[in-house]
């Protein structure tokens, strides 16, 4: 079952000679949440992304650690936000990821 914290970033990589990006998500203990290729960066592939892993999971993180992306927090309120609750998903954005290799 996937944890309800969530470390997310992305990668540029080659697939095929093209590049991509390619989103991903753990959750606290290690589990994948969800992982997906884009060719842009912007807020729609964040947007589809935090949509994909909503669904996949059936889960709305209480939180979501993040890299710089300046696409995260508005697609985090978009696709995470959970409608009447008052609740939104708390974000917090770390200039690196690689604090999270120790988790």
């Amino acid at each position: 079952m996937v944890g309800e914290s969530w470390y997310v970033d992305e990668t540029h990589i080659k697939v095929d000679g093209q590049w991509y990006y390619l989103y991903r998500a753990i959750d606290r203990n290690g589990h994948l949440v969800d992982v997906r290729l884009s060719k842009t960066r912007d807020l729609a592939a964040a947007k589809a992304f935090f949509r994909s892993a909503r669904a996949v999971t059936g889960v709305v993180p209480d939180r979501v650690t993040s890299d710089g992306h300046s696409s995260y927090p508005r697609a985090i309120a978009s696709e995470l936000g959970e409608e009447g609750s008052g609740t939104p998903t708390d974000h917090a954005a770390l200039s690196s990821m690689s604090s999270t290799r120790a988790l």
